[in-house]
Formats: C-alpha cells, sequence, structure tokens
C-alpha cells in the first residue's frame, strides 16, 4: 500500500477536535475499550511534524540561493579587482613600450641600454601578473570548493529531514491502522445495541484518516 503523502494527512484537519466532539455527544463510548484517545494526539502530533518538515523543505530552496548569491558576490568582487589590476598592469607595461620606442627614436645611440632596461620591465610584468592570475585562479578554486559545501549542506539537510519526515509519516500509518481496528470494534458494539448513529458518527470520524 503506498504511503499517504503529508499534504493528503494535513488536509482533513486534525483528529482530536472531532473526535472530542464524537466523545462528548456519545457518552457509551467512555466505556469502550482500549481508549484511543492517546493514539489520535499522537497521530495529530506526528502529522504537524511532518507537516512541518515539508516547510522546512520548501525553505532550503530560497536559502540555498541566498547563500549562492552571497558567496558569488564577495567571490566576484575579489576576483573582479584582481582583473581590474591584471589590466592596470598590462595598460602600464603598453605605455611603457610606447616611451621606450619614443626614446629609442629620439636617441639612437641608447637602443641596446633601452632594450636591456625593457627586458628587465618585462620580466617583471610577466611576473607581477602571474602573481595575479595565480591569485584569480586560487580564488576561482575557493568559489568552487564553498559552492560544493553549499551543495553538500544542502543535499545533508533534505536527507535528514526526509529520513524524519519518513519515520513520521510510517508512524502515522501504523497508528491510523491501530485507530481503524479500534473504531471497526467500536463501531460493532454501537450496532449491536442499535446505536446507528454513532456507527455513522465513527464512518466520518474515520474518513478524515
Amino acid at each position: 500500500m503506498a504511503r499517504k503523502p503529508v499534504e493528503e494527512r494535513t488536509k482533513p484537519g486534525p483528529r482530536l477536535p472531532m473526535w472530542s466532539a464524537i466523545r462528548s455527544k456519545y457518552k457509551e463510548i467512555g466505556s469502550y475499550k482500549p481508549d484511543i484517545t492517546g493514539s489520535i494526539k499522537s497521530y495529530d502530533a506526528d502529522v504537524a511534524k511532518a507537516a512541518d518538515l515539508a516547510d522546512s523543505k520548501k525553505q532550503l530552496t530560497p536559502q540555498v540561493f541566498d547563500l549562492w548569491s552571497k558567496d558569488n558576490e564577495a567571490m566576484g568582487k575579489q576576483i573582479g579587482e584582481d582583473l581590474t589590476e591584471v589590466d592596470a598592469l598590462h595598460d602600464k607595461f603598453i605605455l611603457d613600450f610606447q616611451k621606450m620606442k619614443g626614446e629609442m627614436e629620439a636617441k639612437p645611440g641608447r637602443t641596446v641600454d633601452l632594450l636591456d632596461n625593457f627586458d628587465d620591465r618585462a620580466e617583471s610584468f610577466i611576473k607581477a601578473r602571474k602573481a595575479l592570475w595565480d591569485a584569480v585562479v586560487k580564488l576561482d578554486a575557493a568559489h568552487l570548493a564553498s559552492q560544493r559545501k553549499i551543495i553538500k549542506t544542502v543535499r545533508d539537510s533534505l536527507a535528514k529531514i526526509d529520513k524524519e519526515q519518513e519515520a513520521r509519516l510510517v508512524e502515522c500509518d501504523k497508528l491510523e491502522a491501530s485507530i481503524r481496528k479500534t473504531v471497526s470494534e467500536y463501531q460493532k458494539k454501537a450496532a449491536g445495541v442499535g446505536k446507528n448513529d454513532l456507527v455513522d458518527a465513527l464512518d466520518n470520524f474515520m474518513a478524515g484518516f
């Protein structure tokens, strides 16, 4: 038999108020054994908890996107700053090259010195750019690790919720079966003394399960 989803369990509302109304109207039920009031209370509590867990699952979606957004914003800002530095470094290198070209044209006799000097600058530029790129790659790796951590946290949370919700619904099935069996015995007793209106009231009560 397929397990009833939590939405189907919660739709009729708590069973205890209706049961209390029946007990109040039909005093003879007080002498029927076993008393199922405690089981009905437990059933209502399990249904309510299963519903709360279902709501918790729904709330996880906006929570995870909020975490992702904040993480992306923080990492994106830092990576953007590093990339801006790379662009600035590259622009400075181009300006240095243009400046050297102008000096070589203006002072042909210093060509070798100027080339040696530019070679040193080029080497420094490459090292500096590499350091910045390494920082960007490191940030990207950290970003990926952070995203994976968020995903794992959500998966673990969902698994925990699903496990607890399943346990509650299993208990609801057990309680319903027990209540249904006892109510059936109540109905036999009521029918035996001609209390057909009580039999009908109990039918209506069980229709909510």
